[in-house]
C-alpha cells in the first residue's frame, strides 16, 4: 500500500480541499487552515482572510467592486519587521493573494490595505495574532482492507479530536466523506476507523486527515490499488526486440484497457504504468537481462504509440524470475513475457519484479 504524506497545522475552524486528491509529490490536501478573518466596509469595499500553514501565512483580499492602486503591509508590534505588497488593479472576483513566513513565536501584527475607490483613497486595518503551529503526526498501526468492511488503526501524538475520512472507490468517485469522533482519546491510544465498501466496487484510495483537540492537523493518502496484467508467449525474433504483427492485436488490446482504467482514476491517484521484460534461459543470463530491458521498452513504446499518454517505465529481469521452472538453456514460451501494472508507485518489493531500478520512457 502506497502512501503520500502531507503535515498541515492550524486552529480548528475548518479545512478547504485545494487540490486534486492522490497526486504523489504534491498537494493531498489543502494544507491551509482558515485562522482569521474580517471584513470591512470602512473606506474600502473588501474582505481578507488568512490561512496559516507550518511554513506559510497565506492573505488573501476580494472585493465586490474596482479597486486600483492598492498597498498591503503587513507589521509585527514591537518590531521593525514589515512585508509590503501591492496590487495596481483588483477586479470584482478576482483575488490579491500574499504570503509571509510563519513566525516562530507568536506576537501582535496589524494588516493595513490602502487603495483607490470610485476615485477616492481609503484604508482598512486590522489587528490579529500569529505564531508557530504545532504540527500534530500520526502514524498507520494496522489494517485490513480487503472485503465489505474494511478498517485501520491509527495513533496520534496528541490528543485525538476527529479523524476525517474519504474513500475513493476504483470506478474513479467518491463513495464516503465521514468524521469519526475520538473526543479527545490520550496521545498514543489506538484509533480505529472502519466503513462499509459498496458491493462491486473496489478500494481505489483513502484519504485521512486526523484533527488533535488542539486543532492541528496532519493528511495522508494511502493507494492500495493496483491493476497487473501479463501476456505470454511473446514471439520476438531471436535477439530482437521488435514487436512481431502476430503480437501486435493482442497488445493492442491491452493498451485500449490499460488507458480506459487510468483515464477512469487519473482525478484521484497519479497514474503510471510499469512494464517488466523476462526471457526463457536460452543464452547468457546478463544478455538476456539486457535483451529483456531492450524488449520491456519496445512494448512501453508500442503502448505509447495506442494513446497510452501516462508516463511509462521499463525494466528487463531477463531470466531472474522464471514462470515455469527450467534447466539453462531451455527455450520456454511461457517464460517469453512481459508483466505491465498501473499504479500509484514504483513495485518495489514485488517477487515478480525484483528491483528498483525503472527507467522512464522519453
Amino acid at each position: 500500500m502506497e502512501t503520500v504524506v502531507v503535515s498541515c497545522a492550524g486552529l480548528r475552524r475548518g479545512f478547504a480541499d485545494r487540490g486534486r486528491l492522490g497526486v504523489l509529490g504534491a498537494l493531498v490536501f489543502a494544507c491551509a487552515i482558515s485562522v482569521a478573518g474580517a471584513a470591512s466596509a470602512d473606506g474600502l469595499p473588501l474582505g481578507w482572510s488568512f490561512d496559516q500553514t507550518d511554513n506559510e501565512v497565506r492573505f488573501t483580499v476580494t472585493t465586490e467592486y474596482l479597486l486600483e492602486d492598492l498597498e498591503a503591509e503587513v507589521r509585527r508590534s514591537g518590531s521593525s519587521r514589515r512585508w509590503r505588497f501591492s496590487e495596481s488593479r483588483l477586479r470584482p472576483g478576482e483575488a490579491f493573494e500574499f504570503s509571509i513566513p510563519t513566525p516562530d513565536s507568536h506576537g501582535e501584527y496589524t494588516l493595513t490595505i490602502s487603495g483607490e475607490y470610485e476615485g477616492e483613497d481609503g484604508e482598512v486595518s486590522a489587528d490579529f495574532e500569529l505564531g508557530p503551529v504545532d504540527v500534530v503526526e500520526f502514524e498507520m498501526q494496522s489494517y485490513a482492507l480487503e472485503g465489505a468492511n474494511p478498517s485501520f488503526v491509527i495513533t496520534m501524538t496528541q490528543p485525538a479530536d476527529r479523524v476525517e475520512l474519504r474513500v475513493i472507490g476504483d470506478n474513479g468517485e467518491v463513495i464516503l466523506e465521514r468524521a469519526t469522533p475520538f473526543s479527545g482519546a490520550d496521545a498514543g491510544s489506538p484509533l480505529r476507523v472502519g466503513w462499509s465498501q459498496p458491493p462491486g466496487i473496489g478500494l481505489l484510495a483513502f484519504d485521512v486527515r486526523a484533527y488533535s483537540t488542539s486543532g492541528s492537523y496532519n493528511s495522508r493518502q494511502y493507494v492500495p490499488w493496483h491493476l497487473d496484467g501479463e501476456v505470454r508467449d511473446l514471439n520476438f525474433e531471436f535477439g530482437s526486440a521488435e514487436i512481431q504483427e502476430s503480437d501486435r492485436a493482442r497488445l493492442r488490446e491491452a493498451a485500449r484497457q490499460l488507458t480506459e482504467v487510468a483515464s477512469r482514476v487519473d482525478e484521484w491517484i497519479d497514474v503510471k504504468l510499469y512494464v517488466a521484460g523476462y526471457t526463457d534461459t536460452v543464452g547468457a543470463a546478463s544478455s538476456n537481462r539486457r535483451l529483456s530491458q531492450q524488449r520491456a521498452r519496445s512494448i512501453g513504446e508500442f503502448m505509447r504509440g495506442e494513446g497510452f499518454r501516462w508516463p511509462i517505465f521499463y525494466q528487463g529481469f531477463g531470466e531472474a524470475v522464471l514462470a515455469e521452472e527450467t534447466a539453462d538453456g531451455v527455450e520456454n514460451a511461457e517464460n517469453r513475457r512481459a508483466i505491465y501494472t498501473i499504479r500509484h508507485a514504483a513495485p518495489d518489493g514485488d517477487p515478480s519484479m525484483p528491483g528498483s531500478n525503472w527507467h522512464a520512457l522519453r
